[in-house]
């Protein structure tokens, strides 16, 4: 009759479930980059698709607010250049003084009306040289090195530069555009790292532990898994889906994965559980319910 027969044994298997989830930008890798000023894109550096370096050149911009800078910094400079100078006389009249009074041609009030005055100067440049620090990191806060430049001539623009490295992923405004202070410029992200987000029912908060590997398969690459890592699980549920967040990071060197493709987030329950196991073959459908024969 073609019946066959099999024994029944234990195993080890390890539980596993499928989540649907979406890939995301790494956002401990992107930079968003905005605005620093009201003013207007002089020139536009960078297009979306350009890989560019930490430190790369993206925009210049004008703004009023670098006259304004400039003025401080050359007003602060100038305060310096003449607190040195009366530092200066104010040290040589010291040292004159006390040869006169070596010397019995000046009384000791004198002198030390000069040692009060040094003093004073050097406390008035310390001073002058604190605000022309400050004047410099205004600057700098623009991307402008100061020098030694007193017409400010050579640093009217306003840079604006990506602080990491990475792709290009948005760009907002062109030549001549107006912007705000706050206004999105650019999107740079590294690619070579992406998260992936999903969202579980709660009875299967058991699986989810910070730091277990998980595997990700896009339906670009059905024949391929991803390996990943939990590094995120919400403190909260969702209130409306009464589902658990969960954040994987996955490694994309290669560059294959792409931000927002659906992907399948596959989790393995922690330890493996033992079972009873038989053939596929073995299991029959009885009254619409699965059962073996012994």
């Amino acid at each position: 009759a073609g019946i066959a027969t099999e024994n029944a044994r234990t195993m080890q298997v390890v539980d596993a479930i499928e989540a649907p989830g979406v890939v995301v930008l790494d956002e401990t890798r992107t930079a968003r980059i905005g605005s620093q000023v009201d003013g207007k894109i002089l020139q536009v550096a960078a297009e979306v698709g350009d890989r560019v370096a930490a430190g790369a050149l993206l925009a210049t911009m004008h703004s009023p607010v670098v006259h304004d800078a400039w003025a401080d910094y050359r007003r602060a400079l100038a305060e310096r250049r003449r607190s040195e100078a009366e530092l200066a006389y104010a040290v040589a009249a010291a040292a004159r003084a006390g040869r006169l009074l070596a010397a019995g041609a000046a009384s000791l009030q004198e002198v030390q009306r000069a040692e009060a005055d040094r003093l004073a100067a050097e406390q008035g440049l310390d001073t002058a040289r604190t605000d022309l620090r400050r004047a410099e990191e205004v600057l700098e806060h623009y991307g402008i090195t100061s020098g030694d430049d007193p017409t400010g001539e050579s640093g009217e623009v306003i840079p604006v530069t990506s602080p990491i490295a990475g792709a290009v992923l948005e760009r907002a405004g062109s030549a001549g555009s107006a912007v705000t202070t706050g206004t999105p410029l650019f999107v740079v992200s590294d690619l070579a790292q992406l998260w992936v987000r999903a969202d579980l029912q709660e009875t299967m908060l058991r699986l989810l532990r910070v730091g277990s590997p998980v595997r990700i398969r896009v339906a670009a690459y059905p024949d391929e898994t991803f390996p990943g890592t939990i590094v995120f699980v919400a403190d909260t549920l969702d209130p409306v889906t009464r589902r658990v967040g969960v954040r994987c990071v996955v490694d994309n060197a290669d560059g294959r994965l792409r931000p927002e493709m659906f992907a399948t987030v596959v989790i393995s329950a922690p330890e493996p559980r033992t079972v009873v196991a038989v053939p596929d073959a073995a299991v029959q459908s009885l009254d619409d319910r699965p059962a073996v024969f012994v």
